[in-house]
């Protein structure tokens, strides 16, 4: 840790820390080791520099310190860098892409805010009103997952093989801790089958974290979203299921699945699917949406690869 732009003040309830520089998430991982030695801290970033990156690093420790933590946040996050901004007055620019990295620090910064604002008043027993700020949370959070997902989306690739089982459970994990409830399973058929298939490892991550994600908000608190992987028989595509205990796709979805922008959620945007499925497509794969007996049910046709050496 830069000790310069870093300084401990131990107090009888707990310590202050104070940050000069940039928040990068090494940084907050130096400094979550510095805080586990006191029961409470205080971190005033406010004269510190926070990018997108490092404002995600704080809403990962805020959300697991609970309220051990206090964060004083800073009033900005610092500009895009000119390495990424289109070389040269002739080059093609992207606008949305361009607009997805402009917005990724303002919005990581606000749900940092709200988040913990919202922690300061369940502390003060105002339930109502940290439900509202958690509500807003929401809303910021897809937004910001949108953009990922286009940003991801819609830039080169490089195709390797990539084991879905181990990639499914990573991406179910984070969007459980993320929306707060439900349960998610992987199952693989054969169990003892590792399945791999060919393609970008971040957009794959992408993909099964909006379905699941999509599955865990759709169903409510009891959630419960099981992904099924069949391994493939001879040459063939890996065919895997998400399904959730929800209400179901609505008929308008169904009847013109990635072309509708229709949302099963309460202010939902109805392009998560359409996103989901330019994904899919770009790995040659194929997606299918259909209502199962329990809910709703994705199904997923990707192809496969032998495992890396």
């Amino acid at each position: 840790m830069e000790t310069a732009a870093v300084r401990v003040e131990q107090q009888r309830d707990g310590a202050t820390v104070r940050v000069d520089g940039a928040v990068t998430p090494a940084l907050v991982q130096d400094l979550r080791r510095v805080s586990a030695r006191f029961r409470f801290v205080r971190c005033d970033l406010r004269t510190a520099h926070l990018s997108a990156e490092g404002a995600n690093a704080l809403r990962a420790w805020h959300a697991a310190a609970r309220d051990a933590l206090e964060l004083l946040l800073p009033d900005a996050v610092v500009p895009v860098a000119a390495a990424d901004r289109p070389a040269g007055p002739g080059a093609p620019v992207d606008i949305l892409d361009l607009l997805a990295h402009e917005m990724r620090g303002p919005l990581s910064v606000a749900h940092l805010r709200l988040q913990t604002q919202a922690a300061r008043l369940a502390a003060r027993g105002l339930a109502d009103e940290a439900a509202a700020a958690r509500t807003a949370m929401g809303g910021l959070d897809a937004v910001t997952r949108l953009f990922e997902t286009y940003r991801t989306a819609s830039r080169p690739w490089t195709l390797r093989a990539v084991s879905l089982p181990a990639l499914a459970a990573d991406a179910a994990g984070q969007a459980r801790d993320q929306v707060g409830h439900g349960t998610v399973d992987v199952r693989v058929s054969p169990p003892e089958a590792d399945v791999w298939v060919r393609g970008e490892q971040q957009a794959l991550l992408q993909l099964i974290w909006n379905l699941v994600r999509n599955g865990l908000e759709a169903a409510g608190p009891e959630a419960r979203v099981r992904i099924d992987i069949a391994a493939p028989q001879d040459a063939g595509p890996v065919d895997a299921i998400i399904c959730d205990n929800g209400p179901g796709f609505p008929p308008d979805v169904l009847a013109a699945p990635f072309r509708t922008r229709a949302s099963r959620k309460d202010g939902g945007m109805g392009i998560g699917l359409i996103l989901c499925n330019w994904i899919v497509e770009r790995h040659q794969g194929r997606m299918r949406l259909r209502n199962g007996p329990a809910g709703a049910e994705v199904h997923l046709e990707m192809p496969t690869a032998p495992p890396e050496p």
